[in-house]
């Protein structure tokens, strides 16, 4: 069966419940007033948090993606080091941002394999303490990501049950309503169009 978007649903139910006002002694009014205000207050919330969890989730996901980014830049500014010093042993292959772990293990190949010459270059040192602040940074901000990013999941199940409860409290409004409102003009205005 299809589904009417949450913005048809929302836009009908609060119809809906305009004609329930006007209409407040019909037995469809006594019986789902109420239950369509509760529905349609929980609808409500459940999009407010979901929509402020998803935009926190793409905020903090965009802030990881910068720390690994920050930290692909500083392992390819420390090769121009190496390369300019003639440091051996510093890894070769290139690896874009996006590919997290992979530039994860290869910060760390990178810094065991200057750690040798800190002794003869005075920039290595502050090279390494560079590279592993943004190893802990870009771990972290991944670790929150996941973690928000898990609890959105969860939450979007909630408001998935919450359109639901509304929708069928709704479709059978509009039943009763069939029957003892099937008069009022206002009736045709709150029809869904999907059924």
């Amino acid at each position: 069966m299809i589904q009417p978007n949450f913005l048809e649903l929302e836009s009908k139910v609060r119809r809906a419940l305009e004609m329930i006002d006007r209409n407040p002694g019909l037995r469809s009014s006594v019986s789902y007033g109420e239950r369509l205000r509760s529905g349609l207050a929980l609808f409500r919330q459940k999009n407010v948090e979901t929509d402020l969890l998803y935009t926190s989730w793409r905020t903090l996901r965009g802030q990881q993606m910068k720390a690994f980014r920050d930290l692909r830049i500083e392992l390819d500014r420390t090769r121009e080091l190496c390369d300019e010093h003639a440091v051996d042993g510093f890894p070769t292959r290139r690896i874009v941002y996006t590919d997290e772990q992979e530039l994860l293990e290869m910060a760390g190949d990178a810094t065991a394999a200057i750690r040798g010459d800190i002794d003869t270059w005075p920039w290595i040192r502050a090279t390494i303490d560079t590279i592993d602040s943004r190893i802990a940074r870009a771990a972290e901000l991944k670790r929150q990501e996941k973690t928000l990013y898990a609890e959105y999941t969860v939450r979007v199940k909630e408001r998935v049950t919450a359109y639901d409860l509304l929708l069928a409290a709704f479709r059978q409004y509009l039943g009763d309503a069939r029957t003892d409102a099937s008069s009022l003009a206002d009736l045709d205005s709150i029809q869904l169009l999907v059924r």
